[in-house]
């Protein structure tokens, strides 16, 4: 078997790592840009662990979910 991470957990240590630097974006970027990165990441993550839930995994995984 091998060693592999799943992508939930890579996804979820890339947003551990992104928002500590955006709260490093300056204010004119932090409110608009930071935060439209800060729920698009925490989108994605609740749709991996959605999908990784259900049977059907397909749903979960469509474009209207990030």
């Amino acid at each position: 078997m091998r060693n592999e991470v799943s992508v939930v957990a890579r996804v979820y240590d890339l947003t551990l790592w992104l928002l500590p630097h955006l709260a490093k974006f300056s204010c004119a970027h932090r409110f608009t840009l930071g935060d439209r990165i800060e729920v698009t990441a925490l989108e994605l993550l609740e749709c991996l662990v959605d999908a990784s839930y259900r049977a059907d995994k397909q749903p979960a995984l469509t474009v209207s979910c990030v």
